[in-house]
């Protein structure tokens, strides 16, 4: 009888074994990067600004004025001054801010792919007049739109604003050894960037590679707003009635220049800047020429040599249209033209001036100033005054009537 057990047990033993190394002789865990497209909600656009208290400018990029206020904008919003003493007031918070200017007291600025136009007669109470849904997701070329899609976890429309990769791990067998990634696929092929920080453990983030859209300009020119169009720039006019659009220009090699990173009116003289150049317009003629030119992040026109371009371009000053040269800045972000003195502001402010070289046959750049106690990345000029926007240290006003001993004011 014991034998019989001992057969039997023996028989059992062995088809256990036999059916394991069947169907788990071996498993192992398999990594791969995978990219997925990241979504923004179109509801986190669809919410009222907010008025903060003040607080110092980070990446602040541009700065505007009128008769009472300067107005430093950042990526989150818009931080406002007193003008005649640079006491500092109070943020308005705009989520996704790319672009804004000023007329009066309206400002128009950017809400990611909305148009706000908002009364700052009183900062304070701040309050949106009017939203353009999707001003700036409107361009014929479709390419330069962002696309949108309704996301069913969340019910809602999203706009697909960049990609990512990330590290994912699922199991392969010898019976399955190509990994299978649909059910992580599925699990991350939808997430907007406040699930992404949700559920995405940091360690696997790799850096998310953004479309840069939506493409956006606003410039105040001579007391009228302009943005981009579809072939040229768009005048923008607010009254009770609403918000009415014109097209003011037909650039011939307007889209030689799209996508913009910049557009900026200085010196009688509108610049749409893109990455592989930029055209300047004369205003109010608006006579338009393409300057190719790779990597342009600022642009100024000077009248020595006549009627010539200066191009900052990762740090670098270039001279257009005349022999020259190259000239180093102290890792300048914007340039500004003062009396054909070029002021490069980065970690510290660097005055320029060209002269001409008889021997080389060129003009040369010549730094004629360094201030290192002042630095940031945004500034205005307006007469004698020079407003800077430091990264964390607020705004200061300068004194730049004597660019030979630029003065600290407020």
């Amino acid at each position: 009888m014991k034998k019989i057990v001992y057969i039997v047990l023996l028989f059992v033993l062995v088809a256990c074994e036999d059916k394991y190394e069947l169907t788990h002789r071996w498993s192992r865990p398999h990594t791969g990067q995978r990219m997925y497209p990241i979504y923004l909600d179109a509801r986190e656009i669809l919410v009222d600004i907010q008025i903060r208290p003040p607080f110092n400018p980070q990446n602040a990029f541009k700065i505007v004025s009128n008769d009472k206020y300067i107005f430093v904008g950042s990526d989150v919003g818009i931080h406002v001054f007193k003008k005649d003493d640079g006491f500092p007031l109070n943020f308005i918070q705009i989520n996704h801010l790319k672009a804004f200017d000023i007329v009066g007291n309206l400002l128009f600025a950017s809400n990611f792919v909305d148009l706000l136009v908002i009364d700052v007669e009183d900062p304070a109470n701040a309050r949106i007049l009017h939203r353009e849904r999707d001003f700036f997701n409107r361009y014929i070329n479709s390419g330069f739109n962002l696309p949108v899609v309704h996301n069913q976890s969340i019910n809602a429309n999203v706009y697909e604003i960049g990609q990512k990769w990330v590290n994912v791990t699922v199991t392969i067998t010898d019976a399955n050894p190509d990994p299978d990634f649909s059910e992580v696929d599925e699990y991350y092929r939808s997430f907007t960037v406040t699930q992404i920080h949700q559920h995405i453990p940091h360690a696997v983030h790799q850096d998310i590679q953004l479309h840069g859209r939506p493409h956006v300009g606003i410039i105040n020119v001579e007391g009228n707003i302009y943005t981009l169009g579809n072939n040229g720039l768009m005048r923008l006019s607010y009254t009770s009635g609403g918000l009415t659009t014109s097209q003011s220009s037909n650039i011939p090699d307007y889209w030689q220049v799209m996508p913009t990173s910049n557009l900026q009116y200085k010196d009688g003289m509108v610049f749409i800047i893109g990455n592989s150049g930029f055209v300047h317009l004369d205003y109010p003629n608006q006579n338009s020429t393409f300057r190719q030119w790779w990597g342009v992040m600022d642009v100024v026109s000077i009248q020595v040599p006549a009627n010539s371009f200066v191009v900052l371009g990762n740090t670098i000053l270039s001279l257009l249209d005349a022999p020259g040269g190259m000239g180093g800045t102290w890792g300048a972000t914007s340039i500004i033209n003062v009396d054909d003195t070029i002021l490069a502001l980065g970690s510290a402010l660097t005055l320029h001036r060209l002269s001409w070289q008889e021997n080389w046959w060129s003009w040369v750049f010549q730094q004629v100033g360094l201030y290192q106690n002042i630095s940031g990345r945004a500034m205005l000029r307006e007469g004698d005054r020079l407003f800077v926007a430091h990264s964390w240290q607020g705004l200061f006003v300068y004194d730049i009537s004597d660019l030979d001993n630029i003065i600290l004011i407020q």
